[in-house]
């Protein structure tokens, strides 16, 4: 009879916590779920796909679906404040959107797989994926051609959420989150002296107006308030020299909607706007997207699969009747595959994620490969 490895998820997540790492730069963290999986019988594990994400294949030999579920790898660039015995080493760096805790529940489903894939068809594969801070993972994999050779069927992935009970599971139909897009308008007119400022072209006003016309871009382009929201997140002016009449300036903002569509009319808006302004004020002007994220929009038949499975896993179900506003680099695997993507509750006191003094909660990993587990039977059971 094969050895059984037994993990002990809480030492795993406070493991991952303290090893955080940048998007993109999860070398360390890839190492140790590597090293964890050659221990839980995959079939394989493709390494440096799409990056440093990694995903392993269990197999069961039987023909059936093909199903993925996705965990991320990175950590965020927010300094921990948290007094506890596994604050991340790294400086500035730590996991205050939960993925220790997303990867620890992925590993645990690998070792139920490991005694349980004879009682499954098809294949198996979990998906642990870098860079989804940024937007730039998920493309990353998707363009790889190891990726579209797996072809799954399904791709199912969770995420906790702050706010709602311990181990309730928050569900939704089509669009579950949001679609986003950065934008930085830099303008550049000519630097003076401050006591002649007449002599120069300041961009302020230009800047004042845009912020201004930005905060009613998304009543003007989409209506509903669910329909769009745009927040200007920084603003530049010149440099701190009281002798000078600044000729440069930037503003960003980010652009927010239910749909792909009314989110690329919005930008598009903010761009025409954005340079008028600029030909008013005789200002040159430069316009960068960035960090784009698509709607995350759960499949029909991948949601009727969690439905079930959610119903079969006894936990408290919640049915979201709004979209939420952040947003899911998880997005883009649903523009060519099933996907469905759903929230795991991590506590009603819970300090909201992107929070210096967040921490996963280790209780709730049970919880996150309950709902795995339902899936992968309801999906793949003989």
């Amino acid at each position: 009879m094969k050895n059984i490895e037994k993990l002990n998820t809480t030492f795993i997540r406070q493991k991952l916590h303290e090893n955080a790492e940048l998007s993109g730069a999860e070398s360390k963290t890839a190492e140790l779920i590597r090293k964890w999986l050659g221990k839980l019988g995959c079939s394989d594990i493709i390494e440096n796909i799409g990056g440093k994400s990694l995903i392993a294949v269990f197999d069961s030999g039987k023909p059936g679906k093909n199903v993925m579920l996705r965990a991320e790898l990175d950590g965020l660039p927010i300094q921990e404040v948290n007094d506890i015995s596994y604050k991340s080493i790294t400086d500035g760096v730590s996991h205050k959107c939960g993925h220790d805790g997303h990867m620890a529940i992925l590993l645990a489903v690998a070792e139920w797989l490991q005694v349980n894939l004879t009682r499954l068809t098809g294949k198996v594969y979990l998906l642990f994926q870098a860079a989804e801070e940024t937007a730039g993972g998920a493309k990353a994999l998707m363009a790889d051609s190891r990726f579209k050779a797996l072809a799954p069927d399904y791709i199912f992935a969770l995420h906790n959420l702050p706010g709602f009970k311990k181990h309730s599971l928050i569900i939704r139909e089509g669009v579950f989150a949001a679609a986003s897009i950065g934008m930085k308008f830099w303008f550049t007119g000519r630097t003076s002296h401050a006591g002649h400022p007449e002599n120069g072209i300041n961009p302020l006003d230009a800047m004042q107006s845009l912020v201004t016309g930005l905060s009613t871009l998304s009543q003007r382009i989409c209506g509903f308030q669910e329909r769009g929201l745009v927040t200007v997140i920084h603003l530049r002016l010149g440099e701190e020299a009281f002798g000078t009449s600044p000729g440069k300036g930037v503003v960003m903002a980010t652009l927010r909607s239910a749909d792909d569509n009314h989110l690329q009319s919005m930008a598009q808006s903010a761009e025409e706007l954005a340079e008028g302004l600029a030909d008013i004020y005789e200002l040159q002007i430069s316009i960068e997207r960035v960090e784009e994220f698509a709607a995350t929009v759960n499949d029909e038949g991948a949601y009727k699969y969690l439905e079930v499975a959610a119903e079969k896993s006894g936990l408290e179900i919640i049915r979201r009747e709004n979209l939420f506003s952040w947003t899911e680099d998880f997005s883009f695997y649903g523009r060519d595959y099933a996907t469905c993507f759903w929230g795991l509750g991590s506590g009603e006191q819970q300090p909201q994620l992107h929070n210096p003094d967040y921490d996963f909660p280790d209780e709730i990993i049970a919880s996150g490969k309950e709902i795995f587990v339902k899936l992968l039977e309801e999906v793949l059971l003989v």
